[in-house]
């Protein structure tokens, strides 16, 4: 997920805010609300909150897919180039 790999990130350069945009409404709102949830997503939120809290102060926000494309064209560039930063590996 993108979400961890940029909390990883923003830890590993010792930042301490950070507002992190998706225009996926279901991480985000699952991430607001703070739910149990048991699914996959469930264990992914989880990680999620955890990274965040080492961060301190993160905000989580939605966007439109149409306005996110500056976060779309980065993807895309790190997926061509097989950026060391980046993986699109989905554990099990």
């Amino acid at each position: 997920m993108a979400v961890v790999r940029g909390l990883e990130l923003a830890i590993e350069h010792s930042v301490g805010e950070l507002d992190v945009e998706s225009d996926s409404h279901l991480v985000i709102n699952a991430l607001i609300k703070l739910g149990i949830n048991l699914s996959y997503l469930g264990r992914c939120l989880r990680n999620i909150e955890d990274l965040a809290t080492r961060i301190g102060d993160v905000a989580f926000s939605w966007s439109r897919r149409s306005v996110n494309c500056v976060a779309h064209k980065l993807a895309l560039y790190a997926y061509l180039c097989d950026s060391p930063f980046f993986s699109f590996h989905v554990p099990l």
